[in-house]
């Protein structure tokens, strides 16, 4: 009777320690899945991250090769107007 009891007794504890074990086992499996969301969140952010410093890098080259463009026209045009400037210039002394 005694080790019947003992069995059962045994059979109860390895029960709870099954239970035990499940109950770790899907908080553990909530933790995995909680850090693989997490993960792939991070991953989305650098991602997008990644393309806006693409996307500032290249509007960045633009506005450089449109100020080189506007420094050249710039340039023309005050060669263009000194050269008008210094033709009337010598027009008028030459009268």
């Amino acid at each position: 009777m005694q080790q019947a009891n003992r069995n059962t007794d045994l059979i109860s504890q390895a029960q709870q320690l099954l239970k035990d074990a499940d109950v770790r086992g899907i908080q553990t499996l909530d933790v995995i899945s909680d850090s693989s969301s997490t993960l792939s969140k991070t991953i989305d952010k650098y991602i997008l991250n990644e393309h806006l410093i693409n996307t500032s890098r290249d509007l960045i080259n633009q506005y450089e090769r449109k100020a080189k463009y506007e420094k050249i026209i710039i340039v023309t045009l005050l060669v263009i107007f000194f050269a008008v400037a210094l033709n009337i210039v010598k027009t008028r002394l030459l009268w």
